[in-house]
């Protein structure tokens, strides 16, 4: 061998010794956990967060914290993995529930808490702070921070993925209309051709105090001209004839929140009218909803007529 192949060869192995044993496989890394912490844009760390998060569960704020800091507190949730060909996946990660939002499913509100950051806060599936803190006031009867009024939603545009006009709008779809809210002001709040009282009879989400006559005067604007004149009695028989189908067709009993409705029509509209031509729309609708109401219900009402036309 001559001394040119040798410092050759030696050279080689050289460069050899230089490399580890054996490469890990690139397919053979561990992919992040399910869910990480991120940092959020003032350099918290998971003990930060953390301690943002006690602060909203029990509401017991520092000087100097404010609702924008737990908004700005953010979970980087990975969704999962997607398949981009053959056997290569690639995380997914999309921003998780901030901390304000565990301040909504608490009831305990921050300082410089307004509606405006409530409703355009929001986590990975667009659910706002808003809709968590409306949930949590009808279903666990949590409080509901002081901006959040009934005439607060009516004025402000609901920006989440729904594409409702207004929160009103949203709130009296699902039932979730705060306190304050009066049948006036949802006849009188108007989106895309549609009522807020519209919204709530076409869910079946009578709040106390709508009555009949209520329902019959509440038509679609005449701005709207693909249902003019569409009363919110009309979209209300709809949405009961619906439900009553769909319960018929497979066996289960009428939604509670839909009874209660019923029986709030009825009985506010028995309370309030002013002569003979209404109590006969009373008995009629309450021969239309008999379906639906207790056997009670239309007990009630009809004694109530044979009261009122007595005296």
């Amino acid at each position: 061998m001559t001394r040119k192949a040798k410092t050759q060869r030696n050279a080689t192995r050289t460069m050899m010794n230089t490399f580890p044993p054996s490469l890990p496989n690139s397919s053979s890394a561990k992919p992040p956990g399910p869910v990480t912490l991120a940092p959020d844009e003032k350099g918290l760390d998971e003990k930060g967060l953390d301690e943002l998060a006690q602060m909203a569960a029990h509401g017991n704020y520092v000087p100097g914290v404010t609702a924008k800091d737990l908004a700005a507190a953010k979970r980087k949730v990975y969704q999962g993995w997607q398949d981009i060909g053959g056997e290569d996946f690639e995380s997914i990660p999309k921003g998780g529930d901030t901390v304000l939002h565990d301040a909504a499913r608490s009831g305990h509100y921050p300082p410089g808490t307004t509606l405006q950051l409530l409703a355009e806060t929001n986590d990975a599936e667009s659910n706002t702070v808003l809709e968590v803190a409306l949930v949590m006031w009808r279903v666990q009867g949590l409080p509901l921070p002081s901006c959040c009024t009934g005439p607060a939603l009516a004025k402000l545009e609901c920006k989440c993925s729904c594409g409702y006009p207004s929160w009103l709008h949203y709130a009296a779809t699902h039932g979730l209309a705060p306190p304050d809210t009066t049948p006036e002001l949802l006849i009188s709040t108007v989106g895309d051709g549609w009522t807020a009282l519209h919204a709530a009879a076409d869910n079946g989400n009578l709040i106390t105090g709508i009555t009949i006559r209520m329902l019959k005067g509440t038509v679609t604007p005449v701005t709207y001209r693909s249902a003019v004149n569409y009363s919110a009695l009309e979209a209300f028989k709809k949405h009961v004839d619906l439900v009553r189908a769909y319960c018929l067709a497979v066996k289960i009993p009428l939604a509670e929140r839909l009874i209660n409705s019923t029986e709030n029509l009825l009985r506010a509209s028995a309370a309030s009218v002013p002569n003979l031509e209404s109590l006969r729309e009373v008995r009629e609708l309450a021969e239309i909803l008999q379906p639906i109401a207790p056997g009670e219900t239309a007990l009630w009402v009809a004694a109530e007529l044979w009261v009122r036309q007595q005296n």
